[in-house]
């Protein structure tokens, strides 16, 4: 069998028609020293692609095809991996640019200042790209997303934008409850479960870090307040960094316009990726779901553990795939074959 000769990281088709009004920024400025390697984080491959592009492909699959990727200076091989993926998508999208609005750019962080520093890069970038963005700032809907959370599906970031916009919040939290919420920023409520404040971990009181509602680090904003709201963010915490969750509490404050909440219920799929343990943690994850997916349409996995199958491939009805199998690139299995244990196919260009 040949594998075909079509890219090895092919930029997904929305799932659903490209959103109109609608930004992603996608936070990946953070050069991963826990990672005890050279290559910035957000380069880190799972599964054949990636991480930085993980996120890409789920905002554009949930319908976000304006895109801006906060970077560092540094990340140059991160731009570049970027830049592919563009050049990839550009010829995807052809002559016709059957997605409108279709683009993926880079802005640089060129300090590591946090989170709400970062997303005041990526607005400017995406503002600055397109001027005419500024005059209606107050229709937009940005939605802030990170580098290093390659499993959030882009169904789950569709649901986030339709409750924003149902709601008609400013600010919309993405909130969760995972069994153990160490290290996790806490969002606070009233009594009445409406939104308060998020506090990160290092700067909670002893009662507020018994608080199980965690803030994923997600935040979906209308355009006009990330405009005003993140130039106004102070540094006077723990770290001394500009914090992206103040963003919520300083709308409040100033009276702005209301804070929703938005609960995810899969703990696994909002986790970030900070460490070689969690990256294998999180292939383990993501290998589960690809297969899942192939076993629904009627594929047999004989030792689905012991297999290995980049979301890349594909196949035909009617295919077993034995023990010990790694399936790469854009290799297609044919109908009916039976995968023999030990093989190894790789579809590269």
């Amino acid at each position: 069998m040949m594998p075909q000769s079509t890219p090895r990281v092919v930029p997904v088709s929305p799932e659903r028609p490209p959103l109109e009004n609608t930004l992603g920024v996608i936070l990946a400025a953070g050069l991963g020293k826990r990672m005890k390697t050279s290559l910035p984080k957000v380069a880190h491959s799972l599964l054949g692609k990636p991480l930085v592009l993980w996120a890409i492909d789920a905002l554009r699959e949930a319908g976000v095809v304006d895109i801006t990727v906060v970077l560092s200076p540094a990340q140059t091989v991160v731009a570049e991996k970027v830049r592919a993926y563009v050049a990839n998508l550009s010829a995807m999208v052809g002559e016709d640019r059957a997605e409108a609005g279709a683009c993926v750019r880079i802005a640089w962080q060129t300090e590591a200042k946090g989170t709400g520093h970062a997303a005041l890069c990526g607005l400017r970038g995406a503002l600055e790209a397109n001027p005419s963005l500024v005059e209606r700032l107050a229709e937009l809907d940005v939605l802030v997303g990170f580098g290093d959370t390659p499993a959030v599906r882009g169904e789950t970031f569709a649901r986030y934008l339709a409750s924003h916009r149902a709601e008609k919040n400013k600010v919309t939290v993405f909130a969760f409850e995972p069994e153990n919420p160490r290290g996790y920023g806490r969002v606070l409520t009233n009594e009445q479960g409406a939104f308060i404040a998020i506090r990160e971990e290092k700067d909670c009181t002893s009662k507020e870090c018994e608080v199980r509602l965690s803030n994923s680090g997600f935040l979906c904003a209308r355009g006009d307040v990330l405009h005003d709201v993140l130039p106004r963010l102070g540094n006077g915490n723990a770290a001394g960094e500009y914090y992206l969750t103040d963003v919520p509490a300083l709308v409040l404050s100033g009276q702005e316009g209301r804070v929703g909440l938005f609960k995810g219920a899969d703990e696994k799929e909002l986790a970030g990726v900070n460490s070689q343990e969690q990256l294998a943690a999180m292939a383990e994850y993501v290998q589960a779901r690809v297969l899942q997916g192939w076993m629904e349409k009627g594929v047999q996995f004989l030792a689905p553990k012991s297999t290995y199958v980049e979301p890349t491939v594909t196949f035909d009805a009617d295919v077993v795939v034995e023990p010990f199998t790694y399936l790469a690139g854009n290799t297609h299995v044919p109908q009916g074959t039976r995968v023999k244990a030990g093989t190894r196919w790789e579809g590269n260009t």
